[in-house]
């Protein structure tokens, strides 16, 4: 029924809308440190290239600065991780369909490990067989996770596919050089993806359903 071996997937706006829980937590940290706080659409703009990358496009603060700030987010966002973040319609159902024909999954994501881990567990306990976040390594588009996801699901490249919402997708899969596939129901749209060098667009989870 599939064509690929195995699927690696993004996380934020491809697997799980966690758009409300990291704009609170960005916004709870913003304003300890007596920064700005951002709309829920602003911050979902400038998620995809890791917490540290969210904390200085948001305040562009001396390091000492984001350090701190980085920490009140990590120490909110672990204990609100799961208030309003929930997955997309149909992945659930997608992820279930994957397993029960043998198809191999990983999620590879920028959000910082254990918390990556964390989500997984809560929302897909079982139908995902590794996942890899930021800890300490090249981030995405960089294709050090994307590799290492594939090693470890022991599966040639030619048989994998990336599925993300963002321009760090595109560019991961194309450094990791394998075959990519871009929804739109995440935190960039068709228009931005397509710019950004989308080639295979996607707009429903039936429809993602349908390439893989």
């Amino acid at each position: 029924m599939y064509k690929y071996k195995a699927v690696l997937f993004d996380l934020d706006g491809t697997l799980l809308n966690t758009s409300f829980d990291l704009a609170e937590a960005l916004n709870y940290a913003l304003n300890k440190n007596g920064y700005p706080t951002y709309s829920t659409e602003r911050v979902v703009q400038m998620v995809g290239h890791g917490i540290p990358n969210l904390i200085k496009t948001a305040t562009n603060a001396p390091e000492d600065v984001l350090l701190k700030i980085r920490g009140d987010f990590r120490e909110f966002y672990r204990e609100h991780l799961t208030d309003k973040t929930l997955p997309y319609d149909g992945i659930v159902d997608l992820l279930t369909d994957l397993n029960k024909n043998g198809v191999k999954t990983a999620v590879v994501s920028n959000k910082y490990d254990l918390a990556s881990k964390i989500l997984i567990e809560t929302f897909f306990g079982g139908l995902i067989d590794y996942v890899v976040g930021e800890h300490g390594c090249p981030v995405k588009p960089d294709p050090y996770m994307c590799d290492l996801a594939i090693k470890t699901l022991g599966v040639d490249k030619s048989a994998c596919v990336f599925v993300g919402d963002a321009d760090t997708d595109i560019n991961t899969a194309l450094n990791a050089k394998i075959d990519c596939i871009s929804v739109t129901w995440g935190f960039r749209s068709r228009e931005f993806l397509i710019s950004n060098g989308a080639k295979n667009l996607v707009d429903s989870v039936l429809e993602l359903q349908f390439k893989l």
